[in-house]
């Protein structure tokens, strides 16, 4: 998987962090006003994610 880092919803500049090191993806659930994805490291397993929707993960379009 690319580790395309993510955009923070703090973030003022919209610049991507940790590009190379992190990966983010949505996921299509909801978890009350946050959204659910999942992250993982270069170093680590993966694990869910409950983040804000205006962070700017990446998307992976799978066809049914």
């Amino acid at each position: 998987m690319p580790s395309a880092g993510y955009r923070s919803s703090s973030s003022i500049d919209g610049s991507l962090i940790a590009q190379g090191s992190y990966g983010y993806l949505w996921s299509s659930s909801l978890n009350g006003s946050h959204s659910r994805g999942l992250n993982f490291y270069i170093s680590y397993a993966a694990s869910s994610y409950d983040g804000y929707r205006a962070d700017g993960l990446s998307v992976r379009c799978v066809r049914n």
